[in-house]
């Protein structure tokens, strides 16, 4: 804690004294607070100020500049078997467990896809977009 020596006239001091006899507590207590106040107030007031003065990118400026980067080139690794024909031969002839042909895929994927796009209208639905 820092010590420091305010001199008050006299006015003051009385009516200092006074409500701090009124608050319960002591002079320098009732100080102590009064200034803290005024201090967080002034800058609360002053940050204020300078954001009132300031103008904040919308949300769809902000997700455009996220757009407009560059790619993260350290994100990228390179497929390092895609032209190697007798690899993607093996992958062909042996399918992952649970994998399907594309028979089964095409007979698949439509009715999933309706059923994602009723899900998205519900929910569109729901939450007032429709």
């Amino acid at each position: 804690m820092m010590s420091i020596t305010i001199t008050l006239p006299e006015p003051l001091t009385h009516l200092l004294e006074q409500q701090a006899t009124r608050l319960h507590l002591s002079s320098e207590a009732l100080a102590v607070k009064l200034i803290s106040a005024a201090l967080i107030d002034e800058a609360t007031a002053l940050l204020e100020r300078n954001w009132k003065d300031q103008e904040f990118p919308s949300l769809e400026e902000i997700v455009a500049g996220i757009k407009a980067l560059p790619p993260n080139p350290k994100s990228f690794h390179p497929a390092e078997r895609a032209h190697d024909l007798s690899y993607l031969t093996w992958l062909l002839e042996n399918p992952t467990e649970g994998t399907m042909t594309v028979e089964e895929w095409e007979q698949f994927w439509p009715p999933f896809e309706q059923e994602l796009k009723e899900i998205d209208r519900l929910d569109d639905l729901n939450e007032g977009r429709i």
